[in-house]
């Protein structure tokens, strides 16, 4: 089952929204309604936002901008998808910094609100396929690899970097390094690198997107370049 929110502070539009989706979908989606972002910010952080797949935001509230409370709803979860709702378009350009699903234009036609919530299910299943599962000490983890900039070695341990935080497991570096696939670099025996995530490159030193500095061992430097500028060129 996917699970919805809405957030707009007009209720006319939450129940209107609320009964194209049961319309549509029926028991497949289970929608939750919010008239504040003080309400959803609260619900999100008891719940760690798990429950929510994605979430429909009326980009002008009352107390709050839509974009600013989509912003600390993706700091809590980087899984949750944004559908932006409008019925001021002139707001429209600044939505790019949330990189959302969808923008829907007030009114809202029940076509365009099913083509915005599947490509938001099409998205998930696509990112559902990118997740890995490491047990490690009786813990399971699901981590997505689109969400992982680097892994750091520390004895025995490997420490996951995450956009959401860090995780520790007990595993070796080749195991770790097999299940990510090939868009992750060993630049160094401790060091696995998400190329997605790399900003600059040299012969000593990796610099992330985020400022983090990564070594690079001699003995791997020139492998390592020639794969990354590989990767570039695949991307260009």
């Amino acid at each position: 089952m996917t699970r919805l929110g809405i957030c707009d502070d007009d209720a006319k539009v939450l129940d209107i929204l609320h009964n194209m989706i049961d319309s549509q979908y029926g028991e497949q989606i289970q929608v939750q309604t919010w008239k504040s972002p003080q309400e959803l910010l609260f619900w999100c952080e008891e719940n760690e936002c798990v429950p929510l797949d994605i979430i429909i935001i009326d980009i002008v509230l009352q107390r709050e901008s839509g974009i600013e409370l989509a912003k600390k709803l993706q700091k809590l979860s980087r899984r949750v998808k944004i559908i932006f709702i409008t019925g001021h378009i002139e707001f429209a350009a600044d939505i790019f910094q949330i990189e959302p699903v969808y923008l829907l234009k007030k009114p809202v036609s029940v076509l365009k609100l099913v083509e915005s919530i599947d490509r938001a299910i099409e998205k998930i299943t696509m990112e559902e396929s990118q997740v890995i599962t490491l047990q490690s000490k009786g813990m399971v983890y699901r981590v997505n690899i689109n969400y992982v900039s680097h892994v750091e070695s520390q004895e025995r341990k490997l420490l996951i970097y995450q956009n959401e935080g860090v995780i520790s497991v007990y595993m070796k570096m080749d195991g770790l390094e097999e299940k990510l696939g090939e868009n992750f670099l060993r630049c160094h025996h401790s060091y696995l690198v998400n190329m997605a995530y790399i900003k600059n490159f040299s012969s000593q030193e990796i610099e992330l997107i985020d400022g983090t500095q990564i070594p690079v061992s001699r003995p791997k430097s020139k492998s390592a370049k020639n794969r990354f500028l590989a990767y570039l060129g695949e991307k260009i």
